[in-house]
């Protein structure tokens, strides 16, 4: 597996003042996926990632299970410290499925939605751990959107199954220290999460100059901005939601009255 780096928490999502129990991304993805039965995490392979790069992950030689609960102890901790709303995000399962070298089921689907399972356990654990806020990390989707459109969304509603509350799936184009240019200004596996289970859409904006119009590509979408710095933790401030909305219905759309918009500002 790459190398841990250390990486900073994210302030709350001021829009709710809510406390987050959200790690880095990278780390956080490690953490899950190693935790899991079923791979080999001392002899990894390499596989395609995101811009043309070759990652080390593990290799899937059993049948993906929760041999025990990942981050239920982060729920209970954020929960005894606070009576406000708590979000906890977890890996979803089409990059987890990206991020591992399959040698047991031999199909990405089969293997995606063994992962969607055990995703689904872990986050039925949280809500009885006092989780308000479920968040799906997926920035494979924006990366490899031929297999994202054959079966990403059922991946994530799988994930979802029962699952009371708000959920929102979150997807970008990349760490904006690593990944420094040639950004799109538009998502293209947005509209296709109109038929997913989540409540809402987060999604990068900032750095790659969204275009507006964007916003309402998918009529649940709340944008969660980055600053533009790439240095330093990500926040999330409130702002106007009707700077957004004037923006897009000048671009010739006309979004719903009931989308939720965080932006930040540079």
């Amino acid at each position: 597996m790459p190398r841990r780096r250390r990486c900073a928490c994210r302030r709350p999502p001021a829009s709710t003042s809510s406390p987050t129990a959200k790690f880095g991304a990278r780390a956080t993805f490690n953490r899950f996926a190693n935790a899991l039965g079923g791979i080999d995490i001392d002899n990894p392979a390499e596989v395609e990632g995101r811009h043309g790069t070759r990652q080390i992950v593990p290799r899937v030689i059993g049948e993906i299970r929760r041999t025990h609960p990942v981050q239920v102890r982060d729920v209970e901790v954020l929960r005894a410290l606070t009576s406000k709303p708590i979000k906890i995000t977890v890996p979803g399962p089409f990059t987890t499925m990206r991020l591992a070298k399959d040698e047991f089921y031999c199909d990405k689907r089969a293997l995606l939605m063994a992962y969607a399972k055990v995703v689904n356990e872990e986050v039925h654990d949280y809500k009885r751990a006092g989780a308000d806020i479920i968040q799906l990390d997926e920035p494979f989707m924006e990366s490899f959107v031929g297999e994202a459109n054959e079966f990403a969304v059922d991946g994530i509603n799988r994930s979802l199954e029962g699952i009371t509350g708000t959920t929102v799936v979150h997807l970008c184009f990349g760490y904006a220290h690593y990944v420094k240019v040639n950004k799109p200004n538009t998502y293209s596996f947005l509209g296709p999460l109109n038929a997913c289970a989540a409540h809402q859409i987060s999604i990068e904006a900032a750095q790659p100059n969204l275009d507006p119009r964007t916003h309402v590509a998918n009529p649940r979408a709340s944008v969660a901005e980055k600053p533009r710095s790439d240095r330093g933790p990500a926040h999330e401030y409130p702002c106007s939601k009707d700077r957004s909305l004037r923006e897009a219905r000048e671009g010739g759309l006309r979004p719903r009255r009931d989308r939720a918009v965080r932006c930040a500002h540079p």
